[in-house]
């Protein structure tokens, strides 16, 4: 059931962005429910690749937000990534 839900939200998100599973170099996943047994199993075939887990949560959280405030600040001029 929640493996449908997910597929769902790639899906969109993959539609949304006009992006393929092949344009995703890596995926990172934090939080305790990552490593879950089950989560384990399905992530790879979701994703086609193992996802990756360099980052703890605070410190995801923490550059996500500096990223997104730097792209919002009109004191900022962030570079597109390619």
């Amino acid at each position: 059931m929640r493996e449908k839900a997910v597929g769902k939200g790639l899906e969109k998100a993959l539609d949304e962005t006009e992006l393929t599973l092949e344009n995703i170099h890596s995926v990172e996943v934090v939080g305790a429910r990552s490593h879950a047994p089950a989560f384990s199993r399905f992530w790879p075939s979701l994703f086609l690749k193992e996802p990756k887990r360099t980052m703890n949560v605070s410190e995801c959280f923490s550059k996500g937000f500096a990223l997104q405030s730097a792209i919002l600040s009109p004191m900022f001029k962030v570079s597109k990534v390619s």
